[in-house]
Order: structure tokens, then sequence, then C-alpha cells
């Protein structure tokens, strides 16, 4: 099922655009600018860990919610699995991955387009899905909102049947996104690596 609501919201329909122009200049200046935290320092190593447990989660939510709410998502409010413990668990996958890009490229501009990105999405795609579902699941949508929080979990709502549904393309759909996003650490490595060379150009200084 489709509404008229998801086609007309530029929010929902322009969201990939919309973050890919919030967030590739503050990359592009950040891959020529002079590093502010030395390679191997204690400092890049922390951003590192954190860089990995933030990718690591996000595409574990990512991937999860999709066998949740793939071949389902037509006919049935999906409150079970990852959409038991928050509603917006594929948002909240991808927030995570592009926090996680910040954190590898230990740039504060990237963190701040990063931000800039997710408030975005809460702002325009987010509002447009909820008034979809309010105008197909009404009160059943309602109770739903009251138990279980928008984007931070609360594990002990978790709660799952024995036996889901799942949509293969859907999941082949995501397993191609994932591809993309797997390469991001070697990416930013590299970009790291080329950043801390006196021959490469520095020609900003960005944090």
């Amino acid at each position: 099922m489709k509404s008229n609501l998801l086609k007309t919201s530029w929010g929902f329909k322009y969201r990939g655009l919309v973050g890919g122009l919030l967030l590739a200049p503050a990359i592009a200046l950040v891959v020529f600018s002079k590093p502010q935290i030395v390679q191997g320092s204690w400092l890049s190593l922390s951003a590192d860990l954190l860089g990995w447990i933030a990718f690591f989660t996000g595409s574990l939510m990512r991937f999860w919610s999709t066998l949740y709410i793939g071949g389902r998502k037509r006919h049935t409010l999906i409150d079970d699995g990852p959409y038991s413990v928050c509603r917006n668990p594929l948002y909240l996958g991808s927030f995570l991955l592009t926090l996680s890009l910040a954190l590898f490229l230990k740039s504060a501009a990237v963190l701040v387009a990063a931000v800039a990105f997710m408030l975005a999405y809460v702002a325009y795609s987010i509002p447009a899905e909820e008034r979809l579902l309010w105008e197909t699941f009404s009160e059943v949508y309602r109770s739903y909102c009251e138990r279980t929080p928008r984007f931070l979990p609360r594990v002990g709502n978790y709660h799952s049947p024995d036996v889901v549904e799942v949509e293969v393309r859907a999941l082949h759909r995501e397993l191609r996104k994932l591809t993309g996003w797997i390469l991001l650490p070697f990416l930013t490595e590299l970009v790291g690596h080329l950043r801390a060379n006196p021959w490469w150009p520095h020609l900003f200084r960005l944090p």
C-alpha cells in the first residue's frame, strides 16, 4: 500500500539526495584539509574503536530490521523484533552508519554534517511515514507509539514471533546497500593515510 502522503512529500521522496547534499561537501573539504588528530595516536585509535562499534551496530540494525519488515509492511503494522524496542530501527541503523563515517574520518565538520543529515530525516522524512501509518492504522498505531520509543531502544519491550515471513527481494536490496557501506572503513582508512602525507594537498584547515 502506498499513500499520496509519501508520493507528494519532497522530504521523503528526495531524502537520499538531501543527505548527499549535506554530507558530500563536508567530506570533500575534509579530504583536502590537514588532519587535526595524529594518525596512530590514542585519540585516533579511540575514534576508530567507536567508529567500528557504530558501524557494526548500524549494519546489524538495518539488516535485522529488513528481515522483519520485508514482506509484511504492506498489510500490517510491524511491532515485533527490532520494531518492538523502537519505532524507527532502519533509520537508527542509518544514523549509526553515518556517525561511523564521521568517527573514521575523525572530523568534527563531518560530524556536524551527519547531525544535520539526521535532523533533516527527523524533520521531514520520518514524519511523512508516520502520517501514513496514522492514516492506515489509526488507534492501533497510537497505542504502538505510546509503548514504543521513537529512536532510543527500550530493550525491555522486546518480543518476537517464532516465525517471521521474509521478503527475499527486500533482503537482496538491503544487502546491496550494505555492500557499499562495507567499503566505508577501508576508504576512510585510505583517506587518512593520504591526508597524513606531506605531499597531499592540504587546502583547508578544518576540524
